[in-house]
């Protein structure tokens, strides 16, 4: 690999599996990279179906987009012998939105190609929606509801490949979602996330981004680029044309930042299809609002998915953002045991001590605790959680403790 300049193409198989076709790169990188990568196993998309007649120049764009994610940080270049033109088109535009949004990275998109061949289709009409089970997936699955879309959950992004429990737990979930619904759903698996090491890159990061605008490589670089460029074969195969995915976090609420933003996801072209963002100006309070809302009237089985840690694809409701998500929810007038979590006496006391002794995010807490206060006079007569009116988020108090316990481990 050492003697390579580039990250050079060499080819594609696919091969027949039981849930459809693997594609497989095979491909040869300078040695600048090898350390980012964990394995030699090549980088590979399993798709649902037969895609023996998708042209090459789309079967490529997955390992471009994929391998774009890691090369713009090393300053590495790609050589593949086709592509798709529009997406090669694109690629210029997401540099400079990649550039506008870490202008002191000097991040580069270099791909080199010996030829270009448009690759258009009819479109059938049909949509698609990136769906996690998360409060953005969900917020934005209601947002289109009345529309035909359906449901794409990338295996490897979200969801480990090893976490074969998660996984079923969520196709059960998605096919309880379409009983009702009616709403076809397709998992598309990938090691796209996981072939590379994360933590590596997130150093790399930190190191290029700064730390206001480094929320790692996963989510301030790679995810909605890998994510969406990993489709493309299928998206072409089934003739998709527009495909939405759900805002993450609203600019006007939070400094929070990562690549899920419009100008980035409207850029993204490739053949036919089209990416927009769902939900872009909703805060993550007033989509839980939104779920609570839906969940009074409808008969869909809403079962939020927010943990990361969750084992078997069940929310551990006793982490940060299990709390987080909690606390939205009964502010919101809803019953978090409804949607996902257990939730009792105990937990709510877990969560009034994690936030007694533990420095918090304000920008995600200080506006949940502004719904409660928004309600004070329904909250104040409620025992179990008028404490969040009093509560102050990281006080002295936390600060003291924190270096007490600094100290003691000395």
């Amino acid at each position: 690999m050492g003697k390579y300049e580039n990250i050079v193409l060499n080819g594609i198989y696919l091969e027949n599996t039981d849930i459809g076709t693997k594609i497989v790169y095979d491909y040869n990188a300078p040695l600048s990279i090898q350390k980012y990568i964990k394995s030699s196993d090549p980088l590979f998309v399993e798709v649902p179906g037969d895609i023996g007649d998708v042209p090459e120049e789309v079967l490529v764009i997955p390992f471009v987009g994929v391998m774009l994610t890691v090369s713009m940080l090393l300053d590495i270049g790609i050589e593949v012998s086709s592509l798709d033109r529009t997406f090669y088109d694109s690629i210029s535009k997401l540099q400079a939105i990649y550039q506008s949004m870490y202008p002191k990275a000097g991040l580069h998109l270099s791909v080199q190609v010996k030829s270009t061949r448009l690759c258009h289709y009819q479109s059938n009409g049909k949509k698609a929606l990136f769906f996690t089970g998360g409060v953005d997936a969900t917020s934005a699955l209601i947002e289109l509801s009345g529309e035909n879309v359906e449901l794409l959950n990338i295996w490897g992004g979200d969801l480990r490949l090893t976490d074969s429990a998660s996984h079923v737990e969520l196709e059960h979930y998605l096919s309880s979602i379409q009983a009702v619904t009616g709403l076809e759903y397709h998992f598309i698996k990938t090691n796209a996330r996981e072939m590379f090491e994360e933590n590596a890159l997130g150093d790399v990061c930190l190191k290029l981004l700064g730390r206001s605008k480094n929320h790692g490589w996963w989510a301030s670089i790679a995810h909605i680029l890998s994510m969406t460029t990993t489709v493309a074969p299928w998206a072409y195969k089934h003739k998709i044309g527009q495909h939405y995915i759900g805002s993450s976090y609203n600019p006007k609420e939070t400094l929070t930042f990562d690549s899920n933003n419009k100008e980035f996801i409207n850029s993204i072209r490739y053949s036919s299809a089209i990416f927009s963002i769902v939900d872009e100006q909703v805060g993550r309070n007033e989509k839980i609002g939104k779920i609570v809302q839906y969940k009074e009237k409808s008969e869909v089985p809403i079962q939020l998915k927010v943990c990361w840690q969750r084992q078997a694809g069940v929310n551990c409701s006793n982490c940060e953002k299990c709390y987080r998500t909690i606390m939205s929810i009964i502010a919101n007038h809803g019953d978090p045991n409804v949607f996902g979590f257990k939730v009792d006496s105990l937990v709510i006391q877990k969560i009034k001590k994690f936030l007694s002794t533990n420095l918090v995010s304000t920008a995600f807490w200080k506006p949940i605790q502004d719904m409660f206060l928004s309600d004070r006079e329904y909250w104040e007569s409620n025992s179990q959680m008028n404490w969040i009116l009093t509560l102050k988020l990281n006080s002295g108090q936390i600060y003291f403790i924190k270096l007490k316990q600094k100290f003691m481990d000395r």
